[in-house]
């Protein structure tokens, strides 16, 4: 988040067998539950981008 806030282009790699990072469901009881993200995913990956990208399997472009 440093490196995003001074301007970098921070690519944030999750697993798609995981469903991505975990914190994306530490909701608190006031969060909607049906949104995708928490409140804490968001303030901890402000400015990154995210990709999922399963690095198991073999493709050849």
């Amino acid at each position: 988040m440093f490196f995003a806030e001074l301007g970098a282009e921070v690519i944030k790699i999750e697993n798609p067998e995981l469903c991505g990072d975990v914190t994306r469901s530490w909701k608190t009881p006031e969060e909607k539950s049906d949104s995708d993200i928490s409140a804490y995913f968001c303030a901890v990956n402000f400015g990154k981008k995210s990709i999922a990208l399963n690095l198991k399997k073999k493709k050849i472009i």
